[in-house]
């Protein structure tokens, strides 16, 4: 007998506009977003942290659409290969991310984001690698509380 493996692939599910749309970071998704940071997905986090306001936003539509359009590209491809029944569904137009994230969901879509690509990703962190993201909002929180305290 052979052995067969397999892999359970997980997807992210994110609410926007009150409609439930699954991410999924595969290599369709990963091109994509490739393509959005410049060619290398590498930069990913540091062109999130260069933007701000409405080109940071307008850059995390374009990743969310990415993800959501990998998970269409699954589904589609399973529906065509008979792993799954039902009907193939139309791919995400980025208009759509544009017309339905709002500035007050901004952690949700990057809790989203980095979730799935974690999820979605097989990676081994180099010794020595600091691996504290640096959140500015709860650095300035700790500095006014040392502040408070004398410190």
């Amino acid at each position: 007998k052979r052995k067969i493996n397999y892999e359970v692939i997980l997807m992210t599910k994110i609410i926007i506009d009150e409609h439930e749309i699954e991410l999924l970071f595969n290599v369709k998704a990963s091109m994509e977003i490739a393509d959005i940071c410049g060619g290398d997905i590498g930069n990913l986090g540091n062109k999130i942290n260069e933007l701000k306001g409405v080109e940071q936003i307008a850059f995390f539509a374009k990743i969310i659409c990415a993800l959501a359009n990998g998970a269409i590209s699954k589904r589609n491809s399973d529906i065509d290969y008979g792993f799954e029944s039902g009907e193939k569904k139309p791919f995400f137009k980025l208009d759509y991310f544009m017309a339905n994230m709002t500035f007050a969901e901004m952690d949700n879509y990057s809790c989203a984001m980095y979730s799935t690509i974690i999820d979605g990703s097989e990676f081994v962190v180099p010794d020595g690698v600091n691996m504290e993201e640096k959140d500015p909002v709860l650095q300035e929180i700790e500095e006014e509380r040392a502040k408070k305290e004398g410190k």
